[in-house]
């Protein structure tokens, strides 16, 4: 099982470095310095996410990134107006802290281009054909990866969730699963994760396990 680490990273900024600063020129640094690193995240991130969408999408994001950059500015302009505080200092420690929000937002809004697969609307699947409960997720499952030959099984034993799983057909790891909500979470015998899987779905006897980390894994159901 691979682990993957594809993630967008972004600076994050410091504002309480700022207010331990009693200078009145050094916090003015400080917080333009803040606001610089902000903003070239906020860039990094925009850019990235950019080059992965269609000619409509990216016309969507433009659209929206000019309406966001309006509101900041008038919204940071009319703190600094109401504050009786240096005036540089507020407007850059405003821009800044507004200006890593949206990064955090962009990357919630896109992260599927992140983490290598588009998250479901787990309601609505819950209702199709298709829907993956705990029932059915009962039994062994092979990977689709045959070079390791790795089987899992999962069981409901005295109303415990059991799990076991074989590589080349050697016992290898054992403990218990949890799944909730379209999670499923693999523990050894003493508590600690092996496995944490944002989603998992099931199509044609298929089930697919999708790894926070955005890694992908295919298991076909071992018929009886």
């Amino acid at each position: 099982m691979k682990w993957l680490y594809w993630l967008l990273f972004i600076p994050s900024v410091s504002y309480a470095l700022c207010d331990d600063v009693d200078n009145v020129q050094e916090k003015q640094s400080c917080a333009i310095s803040a606001y610089k690193q902000a903003d070239t995240a906020l860039n990094q991130a925009y850019k990235s996410i950019r080059k992965n969408l269609n000619q409509e999408q990216k016309q969507k994001l433009k659209k929206a990134q000019k309406a966001w950059l309006t509101y900041r500015d008038a919204n940071c302009a009319h703190q600094v107006s109401e504050s009786e505080q240096d005036h540089v200092t507020m407007q850059n420690l405003c821009l800044a802290q507004v200006t890593q929000l949206r990064t955090s937002e962009l990357q919630n809004i896109y992260s599927h281009l992140f983490i290598g697969y588009t998250p479901i609307d787990y309601a609505a699947y819950m209702k199709s054909e298709n829907y993956l409960s705990e029932q059915k997720l009962i039994g062994d499952w092979k990977s689709q990866a045959d070079e390791y030959g790795i089987i899992l099984t999962f069981q409901i034993i005295d109303n415990e969730a059991i799990f076991s799983s074989t590589l080349n057909e050697q016992q290898f790891e054992s403990g218990s699963w949890q799944f909730t909500d379209g999670q499923l979470m693999i523990t050894n015998e003493q508590g600690d994760i092996l496995y944490l899987y944002n989603q998992a779905t099931l199509d044609n006897n298929v089930l697919t396990l999708y790894e926070k980390e955005g890694g992908i894994e295919k298991y076909e159901r071992v018929q009886e």
